[in-house]
């Protein structure tokens, strides 16, 4: 009945309920890849929800949704999917959508004695482009709480992450390597217009610990992980002014897939730290300073502090923004979550997430630190008062864990996103290197590009001034912190290459695992511009690295693609000096990893050529194709 035309044209919906339920065999395409869905997965996924239907019943054909046209069909075939409701006269009309509250999360009980129910404090700094000889070897710049840091906890020496800062902050926040969210070299920011890099159903560490272990957790600092703009109702995405657009429903919305929507239930953010625009702080996913928006120009901007804010690309911001204080911002917000916390749930856990700005360009360092401690000028460069500075910030917030008695009860975690900068960026020229030994750096597949400084303390549980060689890798965190909180690992794609090295560190943590060392193997990819330029394993002590370089038109006649092949001894050549892949007793091995590679990347080997799935378009533009017709 209800498929039929007249009674569709009269009958779509009712105030009392349905007249016409969802049309159960409809599909309607999803706006990435090439698959196919029908008017229940708008509604099945409960968490997703809102988000479909923004994307899918209200899309208005400006990138972030399905098109006006495609969206009108949804909204009458699927209307219960899309909640149309109806007018005073009856007819249905579509209500928009806006992002939901933070949901009601269930608490463990609140105890008298402040133990947090058994479950630490979590506080975790991630540092930006900071490499191990910056935090190892302190040859230019002395950093006294992060030695002490170091003297009461345990520093691991074979940490790693991917080369660049974007994928790295998805990998921290879902436990997965890069290419199992929505774009394989991370989501960068909201100029994108697409939703953030986590896919539907995968959950942040955030979410499971707010949830499940009824934390309290807040984020400040660096978001880098995408989110989409909100619209207001037939506006399209402007991305040149994506704070002043009127389109732009910035006084009544949040930014969509912000923080706000992965579990944090407070948080002040930036979109891309202060490398990009906008140049603006949102409280909760919500802009702050509408009403003081400019346009801020590439340059050196002296600014009311005294310091020199420098913007490195033309955007929009607020007049007040100044990337010198940045850090200095994210101690304050920190703190003021602290107190609040301490007052209005005394009994529960915290977990705090703090995005640091330092030491990524540009290198625009304060004029002095909250205490009065002069920054800018003290070092040869402003990377090197920077690193300083971080050192500083990382004082103040294990102060306020001390200063509240609170160091038996909070595991604190230091590390970076990627390898530390190189060359002039890295003040190699007044001596300073900030990879150490490493080859390469940031952005690089070397092991300057990928190898972390990590730390990790908590008082009495933790043995103090211990090192550890063992692999571990910034996925690892998200399973290693569920362990120590007692928490499970949503099932699904979250977690997927997170294992727990609690027990690492300590006896007393988790029991997801036995072995001395975590893991045996560890995935990179460096990518440019969506070309996979080169990716690495390591297994054990050899690390094999490959990387593809596409030829001309006039080479492209002999082959399409140069692959060349690296394999060092990490144990013997940290340095990556001396190349093994010539070696005949190791030619198994090598083959050996180069199935794992395909299997466990972003293109598994695949000689149909078909690549199914929605990175389909991204293997079959990349070297994968050529690698498997070629049985390599």
């Amino acid at each position: 009945m209800c498929r039929l035309p007249e009674v569709q044209s009269h009958c779509m919906l009712t105030c009392g309920g349905s007249c016409c339920v969802d049309d159960d065999i409809f599909e309607f395409p999803m706006i990435w890849g090439d698959n196919q869905q029908r008017c229940e997965f708008i509604t099945k996924n409960t968490k997703q929800l809102w988000k479909r239907r923004q994307t899918y019943c209200e899309g208005n054909g400006n990138g972030n949704g399905a098109t006006e046209t495609d969206s009108e069909k949804i909204r009458s075939m699927c209307p219960n999917a899309c909640n149309l409701t109806c007018d005073e006269t009856g007819k249905p009309v579509l209500v928009p959508t806006t992002s939901p509250p933070p949901p009601n999360n269930p608490k463990p009980p609140t105890n008298n004695n402040n133990n947090n129910n058994g479950r630490p404090n979590i506080l975790l700094i991630l540092a930006d482009d900071v490499g191990t000889g910056d935090v190892y070897t302190m040859d230019k710049v002395q950093m006294p709480n992060l030695n002490a840091l170091m003297g009461k906890g345990i520093k691991f020496t074979d940490a790693h992450s991917t080369p660049l800062c974007a994928p790295s902050r998805y990998m921290l926040l879902s436990g997965n390597y890069p290419h199992r969210g929505r774009n394989p070299n991370g989501t960068w920011n909201m100029i994108q217009g697409d939703t953030n890099q986590f896919m539907d159903g995968q959950v942040s560490i955030a979410q499971v610990l707010k949830e499940s272990g009824g934390y309290d957790t807040f984020m400040a600092g660096k978001y880098h992980i995408g989110g989409r703009v909100p619209l207001k109702p037939g506006a399209v995405l402007n991305k040149n002014n994506l704070l002043s657009d009127d389109g732009h429903d910035w006084n009544n919305q949040p930014l969509f897939d912000g923080p706000q929507d992965i579990g944090f239930g407070k948080s002040y953010m930036t979109d891309e730290g202060i490398q990009g625009g906008p140049y603006s702080w949102f409280r909760n996913g919500y802009l702050e300073g509408r009403d003081e928006v400019v346009t801020w120009q590439v340059g050196d901007h002296v600014t009311a502090s005294g310091g020199t804010s420098i913007i490195l690309n033309s955007n929009e911001g607020v007049a007040s923004w100044d990337s010198t204080l940045y850090n200095q911002i994210l101690v304050k917000e920190t703190e003021e979550f602290m107190e609040e916390h301490l007052q209005k749930r005394p009994g529960d856990p915290m977990f705090m997430y703090v995005a640091l700005g330092s030491v990524h360009e540009p290198h625009s360092p304060p004029v002095s630190y909250i205490d009065g401690q002069p920054v800018a000028g003290v070092h040869e460069t402003g990377h090197l008062d920077l690193l300083a500075e971080m050192d500083m910030v990382v004082g103040s917030l294990v102060d306020m864990i001390e200063k509240k008695q609170l160091a038996e009860d909070t595991i604190i975690i230091f590390a970076s996103d990627n390898g530390g900068l190189g060359k002039r960026l890295g003040s190699d020229e007044y001596g300073h290197d900030s990879n150490g030994i490493l080859r390469g750096a940031k952005g690089t597949i070397y092991e300057g590009g990928s190898r972390i400084p990590m730390i990790m303390r908590h008082d009495g549980t933790i043995p103090p001034n211990e090192t550890s060689d063992s692999l571990v890798g910034l996925s690892d965190v998200y399973a290693t912190v569920c362990d120590i909180a007692g928490v499970n690992i949503p099932n699904g794609s979250s977690a997927v290459d997170s294992i727990s090295f609690a027990n690492i560190m300590s006896s007393s943590y988790g029991s997801n695992t036995n072995a001395s060392k975590a893991r045996d193997s560890f995935m990179a990819f460096d990518l440019e511009l969506a070309i996979v330029q080169a990716e690495s394993l390591r297994m054990g002590k050899y690390k094999l690295i490959r990387k593809y370089k596409r030829r001309s038109y006039q080479q492209s006649q002999s082959s399409l693609w140069d692959v060349k092949n690296e394999l060092y001894d990490l144990d013997k050549d940290i340095g990556e000096t001396n190349d093994l892949i010539n070696d005949p007793k190791l030619v198994g091995m090598v083959a050996e990893m180069v199935g794992k590679l395909r299997r466990d990347g972003p293109c598994p080997k695949d000689p149909s050529g078909s690549y199914a799935g929605r990175y389909s378009q991204f293997c079959k533009r990349n070297v994968f194709p050529w690698l498997d017709q070629n049985g390599l």
